[in-house]
């Protein structure tokens, strides 16, 4: 966890992430892995548990609550990619 934590946190301080401002959010992420492990959608899941946490210890959310997300929905993983990696996606326009 603390490493996925830390990789948003530096994502977010590299690319100039600034906190979200209208609430609530959806966050959307789809994993792409250079090899097949076994996993799932489901098994995907803990995925966007320790994104919305790296997003909030990189102060780009307020907090997880539901107050402040909305959903968190799981793409389906892909295999045979070039590279191991997430896509996040925080929608803050849906009502």
């Amino acid at each position: 966890a603390d490493q996925w934590h830390k990789a948003i946190w530096g994502i977010c301080n590299k690319n100039k992430i600034k906190p979200i401002g209208k609430y609530p959010v959806s966050i959307i992420t789809k994993s792409f892995y250079k090899k097949k492990r076994g996993c799932d959608t489901s098994n995907c899941f803990t995925v966007n548990k320790l994104v919305e946490d790296g997003l909030v210890k990189a102060g780009v959310l307020k907090d997880d609550t539901s107050k402040h997300v909305r959903s968190s929905t799981v793409l389906s993983p892909e295999f045979g990619q070039k590279a191991d990696q997430t896509i996040i996606i925080i929608d803050c326009k849906r009502q």
